[in-house]
Parts: C-alpha cells; sequence; structure tokens
C-alpha cells in the first residue's frame, strides 16, 4: 500500500495537472448540478482529475504495479469524497455510479475480482439513488402535464431522457450477476452442536405511516410473524424481545436495530416500548435480529449450528467471526443478522449508527462500514475483514418473489432457514397470501 502511494506521489510530484482546465466542461456534462454548486464543484475536481490522470498513465506506463498505483489514486480520490462529502456524491449519483463501475473494470484487469465485486455493488447503490431521481421527475411530469410520450418528452425544453441510462443499467447487471454467480458463497454442510453462548434474538415491528416503506398503523405483520418468531425462541429456549416503539421515533424502523442491538448489549435499558418471553438477564452472548417480515422455516436449526457452521474460524488459532450477514448480487441485506457481543461488534455499530450512507436504509450503512478497504488499494485483492463473515441466503435469509428475481437473488426453498419477504410488501395480496 505505501509503495504504490510513493511511487504514484513521485509520479504526480512534477507540475500540476494538465487537466485542469477539462473539470468544468465535463462536469456540466456528466453532472450539470455540480457546476451550480461551488461545494459539489469542489467536492468531485478530485474525482474527476484522478479519473483522466490514472487512465493517462494507464496508456504511458505499463506493469502490474504501474496499473495498480494508478487504480490506487482514483479509488484514494473516491473514497476522500464519500468520507468527507458524500452528499456532493449522491448529487451526481449517476456519475459516481460511472467512475465506481470504470474502477471496477480496472480492478478485473489487474485480477482483483473480489474487489471488482465491491466496487460495482458500491456503485450499484448510487445507481439506484440515480434511478429514484430519474423515477421522481417521471412522475412530477405525469402530474403536471398527463403520462408523457416519446413525442411529448421531444417536444420538451431540457427534456429528461425516455429510458434510464440503458447502458448503464444492463451493464451494471450483467457485472453484478456474473460476479455473484462467480464469487458467491456456497451453502456449508451444517454443523450441529451443543449451545453456543446465550443467544437472544430481537425484532422490530412497530409501523407508522410514511411514503418510503408504505407502512400503516394497520400493519397485520405483527399478528403474522411475532408468533412464529416467539414459537421459534421458545423450541430453543432464546430469549426473544419485540419493539413495538422505535428507538429513534423519527426515523423509519430499520433505523433502529443497530441502536436496540446496540442497547441491548451494553445493558443499558430500553426507553422504548418492548415485549419479552422472560425478564431480562445479564447482555447475551449474541443477538439474532431479524424483520418483522421474516419468518423462521426451519425450526430444527438452531442459531448455535450457525455459528458452528459459519462463525467459526478456518484455521488453527483464528478468531471466532463477530458479524454474520447474508450476500446477495448486490450486497447484503440487514433483514436479519448475527452478531457477537464483543468490542468490535459495539465499534462497528456505533460506526453503522453515525453513517450517512443510507441510500439501500441501513443495508447500504452496514455494508459501507463492512468494504471501506476496498477502496484502499494494494497488489493484493480485497478481503472482508476477519471478523465478518457471509451467509449463504438458503442458510439466512432467503428471498420471495418479485425480489429474488428482480434482484437475481436466491429464492425460498423448503428447508430454508428463514423465508424474508424483502421487497414484497404486505399490502399487496399475493405477498400476505405468502405470508399468511
Amino acid at each position: 500500500m505505501v509503495l504504490l502511494r510513493s511511487a504514484w506521489a513521485l509520479l504526480l510530484a512534477t507540475a500540476q495537472s494538465p487537466y485542469e482546465g477539462v473539470v468544468v466542461p465535463l462536469l456540466e456534462e456528466e453532472c450539470l448540478v455540480a457546476t451550480k454548486d461551488p461545494g459539489t464543484l469542489a467536492a468531485w475536481r478530485g474525482p474527476t482529475l484522478a479519473s483522466l490522470e490514472a487512465r493517462a498513465h494507464l496508456a504511458g506506463s505499463f506493469g502490474l504495479e504501474s496499473r495498480a498505483a494508478a487504480l490506487g489514486h482514483w479509488l484514494t480520490s473516491l473514497l476522500q469524497l464519500f468520507d468527507t462529502h458524500l452528499d456532493a456524491a449522491f448529487r451526481c449519483p449517476a456519475l459516481a455510479a460511472q467512475h465506481l463501475q470504470s474502477t471496477a473494470e480496472w480492478s478485473l484487469s489487474l485480477d482483483h475480482p473480489r474487489r471488482a465485486r465491491i466496487l460495482i455493488q458500491l456503485g450499484n447503490a448510487f445507481k439506484f439513488q440515480a434511478l429514484k431521481e430519474f423515477a421522481s421527475l417521471y412522475h412530477e411530469i405525469k402530474d403536471a402535464f398527463g403520462t408523457p410520450t416519446d413525442a411529448s418528452l421531444e417536444a420538451m425544453p431540457n427534456a429528461p431522457p425516455k429510458r434510464f441510462l440503458p447502458r448503464l443499467h444492463i451493464q451494471y447487471q450483467i457485472m453484478l450477476g456474473q460476479l455473484h454467480d462467480a464469487l458467491r458463497v456456497q451453502p456449508k454442510p451444517w454443523l450441529r452442536g451443543a449451545a453456543f453462548g446465550r443467544v437472544e434474538i430481537h425484532s422490530i415491528c412497530s409501523y407508522k405511516p410514511d411514503p418510503t416503506s408504505k407502512t400503516t398503523l394497520e400493519s397485520p405483520l405483527p399478528d403474522l410473524s411475532v408468533p412464529n418468531h416467539q414459537a421459534y425462541a421458545q423450541r430453543h429456549g432464546y430469549r426473544y424481545v419485540v419493539h413495538t416503539e422505535n428507538a429513534l421515533p423519527d426515523r423509519e424502523a430499520h433505523y433502529s436495530k443497530m441502536y436496540v442491538v446496540y442497547q441491548r448489549m451494553t445493558g443499558q435499558r430500553a426507553h422504548w416500548a418492548f415485549n419479552a418471553n422472560r425478564p431480562e438477564d445479564p447482555p447475551p452472548d449474541w443477538i439474532f435480529f431479524i424483520d418483522c417480515d421474516a419468518f423462521f422455516t426451519d425450526f430444527a436449526t438452531s442459531v448455535s449450528d450457525l455459528i458452528n457452521t459459519y462463525a467459526q474460524g478456518s484455521g488453527p488459532g483464528s478468531d471466532i467471526a463477530h458479524f454474520l450477514v447474508a450476500e446477495d448480487p448486490g450486497g447484503i441485506n440487514t433483514g436479519v443478522f448475527l452478531i457477537r457481543n464483543s468490542p468490535w461488534s459495539l465499534r462497528f455499530l456505533e460506526r453503522v449508527a453515525s453513517s450517512t450512507f443510507t441510500v439501500a436504509w441501513d443495508q447500504s450503512m452496514f455494508f459501507w462500514h463492512m468494504v471501506r478497504g476496498a477502496m484502499e488499494m494494494g497488489l493484493e485483492d480485497f478481503s472482508y475483514p476477519t471478523e465478518v463473515r457471509l451467509v449463504h441466503q438458503a442458510h439466512f435469509n432467503a428471498f420471495v418473489p418479485p425480489a429474488s428475481v428482480d434482484w437475481m437473488a436466491h429464492e425460498w426453498q423448503p428447508g430454508n432457514f428463514v423465508r424474508h419477504f424483502a421487497g414484497c410488501p404486505w399490502q399487496e395480496q399475493p405477498c400476505l397470501q405468502m405470508m399468511a
């Protein structure tokens, strides 16, 4: 890492970048809003220059270390943008997605497929934000002028495009799908064993009207999932806690899960309403968190089986994992996760709770702090922190249609551990019928 940075510093030490004069014209084409706001323009200046300098170096200097140093320069600039001006990055989400796609392809050229996969998954979050903005603009036009046609769009001054960045979208779909097929974790044979520390199960079943998750006070989910959670906990002797109010009352429920877990692990008394199947003990060794729209479907498998199968170290002297979560092509889904009560986990939860990387709700907040190291270039490919373990969805967090299809993810099958209705709102009759 130090050698790569030193090599690039020597390359840039001679003169001002020759590309300074093209930054504003490029951003006028790629993200006009960046040129209208001085702060956004200043934030995007570095990544724009770095991308051009890296490409110039690629064309003029050869060899693995030289290419890696150039990519490291580009990634360092993007990391600074995300760490210090994430709001500016999200003002130009399509541009951020393009940068991350390019650096992912570059990583593949260096035989760093795991780094490439992380970069394209991060870029997918920005692409998602760009898609939301495109859809919002489309609905604004629809509300003002009726359903637009191709002809009416063409007649409008400053009209939006007819379709959302079709080339970028299909390129992302290809890379996400292919890299997932090549690198995804495989289901392991279950290692059944004795109880592995004290386990608690926690869920948040708190619903209030909000435009994002389309929930209402009349949600039937607590009547459907809570008895399922209680029955599973009783089967294995676990304490089960369902939180009926949010830890953060002014935000949606998924932003409270890290606070709920942190509070319990540190032995603090909750200041929001909850129900438990037995009195509070000292803080547990592990907390299994499960969303209110997820159901246990394999009662024979215990949380200790999960720990024995996926959390154990891979070699003599290797430590047990601290955080387990299921992967999918787009990254992770934190509707279900297992976390160990440890100093590492508490620090991790503190970083997640303070994150502003909320484009994919709590998923992106957790994911960023799992994969931030992929932005720090080295000659070796990226690996997740040793404290983190990915679990196959069949053993942790299997989806149902339409999410399983739309997100190219594993679809629940009989015998899978948890069936999660992510992306399948209970307000839609087919989803409610599957839940019931």
